[in-house]
């Protein structure tokens, strides 16, 4: 694979990602996923992603995601290549040059007019009944979203709430959209404008038709798919103890020497996404006496509720080439794609678990 024909795109705090362009058929209108340090099996992130994710939100909203082997040469080629292109904040971490394999998928932006991603965070407030009575009112109040924002940004002027774009209504999801548009560009929370083969980033109005308003589109897409009460009703049901009671019962395991979560093995994690749908999903209580199977179902439970408040959407808006009209009531179509970075379950990720308290 010729590293010539791949450039920086954009990154994460996990991942980098390459845009291929060069002519071979086999990669054209691809781009290629490079993980930075310590680096988990990529072959193990279209498995999680296709068999767990897309089996509890619907695989027509998860990107087609494959594994390819990669070389020493081209990844220390790449890294050399896109240097310049990184922002400051994100060359602390580097491309692991360890990694064998690298998930390729589509690129949403090829001969798309416009593709937008949207982090749209936590959609819910916490109901469990293990929230201690201290924090019960504020957490009735404030989204988990705003509250961090104040804490570990010391920002009140966030206009910015995901309760807002989870509303389902019309109003409220288009002033989410706006806040995000206005947002600095930290942390992907904004909508980002990719174009193929154009720098113009920001002059989106321009390939759009005359009097479109991109806002009301998205917020129209969004409205129309049962994507966002889906995937608030699964962040929520997947925690239902809160950090405030899921947090204890790992700490017990950790301090019995019981604390046995296999990370790779994708039958382990299809048991756990069996068991949760069959559940009774009413709520815990405080005190209720449970086996250690089902302390290790809650905690695999609480790392996919975690890894869905991640998660990106992408909206892929491009001509509808069946149609020779130039009216405004069919220019678009719209294809919501959800990339989710995989956090595998360790003693040191779920040690720091208490600190999201």
């Amino acid at each position: 694979m010729n590293s010539n024909h791949w450039i920086y795109l954009t990154e994460g705090n996990q991942t980098i990602v390459l845009k291929y362009i060069g002519e071979d058929p086999t990669y054209l209108g691809h781009i290629l996923r490079v993980q930075k340090n310590k680096a988990i099996d990529a072959r193990f992130q279209p498995l999680f992603i296709n068999d767990i994710i897309g089996d509890l939100l619907g695989h027509e909203y998860i990107v087609p995601l494959k594994c390819i082997p990669i070389t020493l040469t081209f990844l220390k080629a790449i890294e050399i290549a896109i240097n310049n292109d990184r922002p400051d904040h994100r060359r602390a971490r580097t491309i692991d040059l360890n990694q064998t394999w690298a998930c390729i998928g589509p690129d949403l932006t090829f001969n798309s007019l416009l593709t937008v991603e949207i982090k749209p965070k936590w959609g819910f407030k916490p109901m469990s009944l293990y929230i201690q009575e201290k924090y019960k009112t504020i957490k009735a109040m404030q989204c988990r979203f705003c509250m961090h924002t104040w804490y570990k940004h010391n920002r009140s002027d966030m206009n910015y709430c995901p309760l807002d774009l989870y509303s389902m209504n019309p109003s409220r999801m288009k002033r989410a959209l706006k806040a995000l548009e206005n947002e600095p560009m930290h942390d992907k929370l904004h909508i980002n404008h990719y174009y193929p083969h154009d720098n113009n980033s920001h002059n989106y109005s321009s390939k759009l038709p005359m009097a479109t308003d991109i806002l009301d589109i998205i917020t129209l897409i969004l409205y129309q798919e049962p994507l966002l009460p889906r995937l608030k009703m699964l962040q929520r049901d997947l925690d239902q103890l809160n950090i405030e009671g899921i947090f204890p019962i790992y700490k017990k395991l950790l301090e019995q020497d019981q604390i046995e979560l296999p990370m790779y093995d994708i039958d382990i994690w299809q048991q756990v996404v069996q068991e949760f749908k069959e559940r009774n999903k009413s709520l815990f209580f405080s005190g209720q006496q449970m086996t250690s199977r089902m302390e290790r179902q809650l905690i695999y439970e609480h790392v996919i509720s975690a890894i869905l408040k991640d998660c990106s959407i992408y909206i892929s808006i491009t001509r509808n080439n069946d149609d020779d009209s130039n009216r405004l009531l069919f220019f678009f179509f719209a294809i919501i794609y959800i990339y989710i970075s995989y956090y595998p379950v360790r003693k040191d990720v779920c040690q720091g678990i208490k600190g999201r308290k």
